[in-house]
């Protein structure tokens, strides 16, 4: 059951943008399209064309997860830069929504043994939700708190990382499960 729930939100979500690439690959062979219509729709064509690709490495990143074939790269990361750094190549659509952000995090690095790339990746999912599914003109916290430390090195800390926002529906499903796979807060998609 979990893998039909699976492929057929996989293909839901592959084909939307597909939809649009091939709408406006017709619209840009159509007589009389100016110059400007031109630029316009390849814009759309590269936004949709880079959302495919990455769907297309997302499926390919659950398929290794779930074969327990991942290749995890640690480094040394300071996760409040890291967590700034994803908010600002998503600034622009959440200022667009009216999502006011407030940070409470340490001034100091925070030092942690990650994966950087796939830790970017978390904190990118975690800001792309916030643009959908958040009330606009609505704050939204970020806050990270050290929680223990084993020793004096700031590698040693340990700590705790909150995004909370006000979501534009009423969420319909149980809060526990929003933490599962695929679920969103509208009960009545799978």
């Amino acid at each position: 059951r979990m893998k039909a729930e699976l492929i057929t939100t996989v293909s839901h979500d592959l084909k939307t943008p597909l939809t649009a690439i091939t709408t406006y690959v017709d619209l840009l062979k159509e007589e009389g399209v100016t110059e400007e219509q031109r630029k316009e729709y390849l814009a759309v064509l590269e936004k949709k064309s880079l959302r495919l690709k990455r769907l297309i490495e997302d499926l390919f990143e659950v398929s290794k997860a779930s074969s327990r074939n991942v290749t995890v790269n640690l480094m040394e990361v300071d996760i409040c830069n890291l967590i700034r750094q994803v908010y600002l190549e998503h600034e622009d659509r959440m200022v667009e929504s009216g999502l006011e952000i407030r940070f409470d995090m340490p001034q100091e690095k925070i030092i942690l043994q990650l994966d950087s790339q796939k830790t970017y990746r978390i904190f990118e999912n975690l800001y792309v939700n916030i643009t959908k599914y958040a009330l606009p003109n609505t704050r939204v916290y970020v806050q990270a708190k050290v929680i223990a430390t084993e020793a004096e090195s700031m590698s040693a800390k340990k700590i705790r990382i909150e995004l909370k926002n006000i979501s534009a529906q009423e969420l319909s499903v149980d809060s526990t499960d929003l933490t599962e796979r695929f679920v969103r807060g509208d009960a009545s998609r799978n």
